[in-house]
């Protein structure tokens, strides 16, 4: 009988041994819980890719958004199908090379224009390369002809004018078909919440011509992307004015954006290398890329 105390004591310590483990268990767990819940909500550390302000700009637009595919589209019909959404046709390492592409087709324009040599021959070569850039620009990144005209006005391309639309090679070049007060338009299209109403006000307000009004487009998108890595904001501005002022959806306008930003470190030559050297660390194939392209 002598025992039994003692058999009852143990018995009652042992819960309670088991309450302090599982007490124990579960503050682990609540911890754990907590520590990953904080650390999800913290900013992600920002990577940094060049002292140089304006190309480490450069070097986030050719990554940003690189792995970005969205949701499938469901489309409805007798046999309902899902489709990639656009971002995930837009493979990145094809934007840097195409903006290779591009680039070294704008200097051949740009040659052609400068070249002493009859006008309509100038004019021939010039519009015939903008026709085949076009065609690409349109196939690879889902665009109108009207819409890959404008991004290539974007990135710098020699102005041929409204009759490039037609996809026939017999636009003169033109310096620019900017109306008279050119800054005035400009502002006054700026101000314009969408473009259809900025083009209704161009005419009504200014009185201009189909060919002033879609040279007044291309200014505004020329400027937005040609300062897109100059300030902190510049690039969310260069994409809202590729929305607004060539209606391309957002995954289409990050793709010009990274083509813009490859052309960038690719003119920078040298002084892109520790750029490239960062990017390769998660983006091997973007900094190979953009390497071949400065070639």
């Amino acid at each position: 009988m002598a025992d039994a105390p003692e058999e009852q004591a143990g018995q009652t310590a042992r819960p309670a041994a088991w309450r302090w483990v599982v007490l124990v268990a579960f503050c682990v767990l609540v911890g754990a819980v907590g520590g990953r819940l904080l650390v999800r909500g913290l900013p992600a550390r920002r990577v940094r890719y060049s002292a140089d302000p304006r190309l480490d700009r450069a070097a986030r637009a050719v990554v940003e958004r690189a792995d970005a595919r969205g949701r499938p589209a469901l489309v409805q019909g007798r046999q309902p199908m899902a489709l990639p959404p656009l971002a995930a046709y837009l493979d990145r390492e094809h934007v840097v090379r195409l903006a290779a592409e591009c680039a070294s087709l704008r200097r051949q324009a740009l040659d052609a224009v400068a070249a002493d040599a009859p006008l309509e021959r100038r004019a021939l070569e010039v519009a015939g390369v903008t026709v085949f850039e076009r065609g690409r620009l349109c196939t690879f990144l889902k665009l109108d002809g009207q819409q890959a005209q404008l991004a290539l006005y974007a990135l710098g391309w020699p102005y041929v004018g409204l009759k490039a639309e037609d996809w026939k090679p017999d636009a003169l070049p033109a310096p620019s078909a900017l109306p008279p007060d050119p800054e005035g338009c400009l502002a006054l299209a700026a101000a314009a919440p969408a473009w259809p109403l900025a083009e209704d006000e161009l005419r009504q307000k200014r009185g201009l011509t189909d060919e002033q009004t879609f040279a007044v487009r291309a200014e505004l998108l020329r400027r937005a992307l040609a300062g897109a890595f100059d300030a902190g904001e510049g690039a969310d501005r260069a994409r809202d004015a590729l929305g607004k002022y060539a209606d391309l959806a957002p995954a289409q306008a990050d793709a010009v954006l990274a083509m813009a930003g490859a052309q960038a470190l690719a003119r920078a030559g040298q002084a892109a290398l520790p750029a490239l050297d960062v990017m390769a660390r998660q983006h091997p194939a973007l900094a190979q890329a953009v390497r071949e392209a400065s070639h």
